[in-house]
């Protein structure tokens, strides 16, 4: 029998494959044995890799709170919920469900908390805004959401300005 024929191929054949699955061992190993900060950063690195991407056909549904006076007023806390359950307020941290009769606040600092913002894919959504006192006539409608960004522009009620003067 050759050493160079059909029989030899087949012999080299379990000596890589055991050369990968031993290489392959040694490096899970090694990986396993390295310091939990890898791990962390591997961790992390991945976290940030699908946050920023997005599946396809997913959008931002916008709500914007326009503001009063000059300069611009804002009301906290407010906020929106869309049929598919999910609802988001502003700030982040009041407590839901917002009471119908309250005392709410408008202020220039409320800048930050002039828009909520949903993640949804394409469809057809019933939103609920609230208080619903704040927003009259706005507090609740349809929109639809198809292969793009959708903004819902909000007023809530008119509230006195002060003058600077």
């Amino acid at each position: 029998m050759s050493s160079t024929g059909p029989g030899a191929a087949i012999g080299f054949v379990p000596i890589l494959i055991i050369a990968l699955v031993f290489g392959a061992y040694l490096s899970l190993a090694i990986t396993s044995a390295g310091a939990s900060s890898s791990t962390t950063t591997s961790t992390s690195i991945a976290t940030s890799v699908s946050s920023t991407s997005a599946p396809q056909g997913y959008h931002n549904l916008i709500f914007n709170q326009t503001g009063w006076c000059s300069p611009q007023v804002y009301l906290a806390p407010w906020a929106v919920s869309l049929s598919n359950g999910i609802t988001i307020a502003q700030p982040s941290n009041a407590t839901l469900p917002l009471p119908e009769k309250g005392v709410y606040t408008y202020s220039q600092a409320y800048t930050n908390y002039s828009v909520i913002t949903f993640r949804v894919s394409d469809g057809i959504y019933n939103y609920n805004v609230y208080p619903k006192s704040e927003f009259p006539g706005q507090s609740s409608g349809t929109v639809i959401v198809k292969g793009a960004d959708v903004t819902v522009q909000l007023s809530t009620i008119a509230v006195p300005c002060r003058s600077s003067t």
